[in-house]
C-alpha cells in the first residue's frame, strides 16, 4: 500500500517513484494479482513524467509482461 501510494502521489520525488516501481515489481513476482494495478498506475503517469521515470517504467513493464 505504501509503495502504491508513493507511486500515485504526483508530488513525490522521481527517485521515490522509481524505487516504488522496483519494489512493487518484486512484490508482483510473489503476488501476480497486483500486476494489472501496477501496470495501470505506471501507464497513467507515463506520459507526463520525467525521462528517468519513463526509463524505469519501460523496464518494469517489460518485466511484468502481458498479464
Amino acid at each position: 500500500d505504501l509503495c502504491f501510494g508513493c507511486l500515485a502521489n504526483p508530488n513525490e520525488a522521481i527517485a521515490i517513484h522509481c524505487a516504488a516501481m522496483s519494489i512493487l515489481e518484486q512484490i508482483c513476482r510473489k503476488v501476480p494479482e497486483l500486476k494489472p494495478e501496477l501496470r495501470l498506475l505506471i501507464e497513467e503517469h507515463y506520459e507526463h513524467s520525467s525521462a528517468g521515470f519513463k526509463s524505469r517504467a519501460r523496464k518494469i513493464l517489460k518485466k511484468l509482461g502481458n498479464s
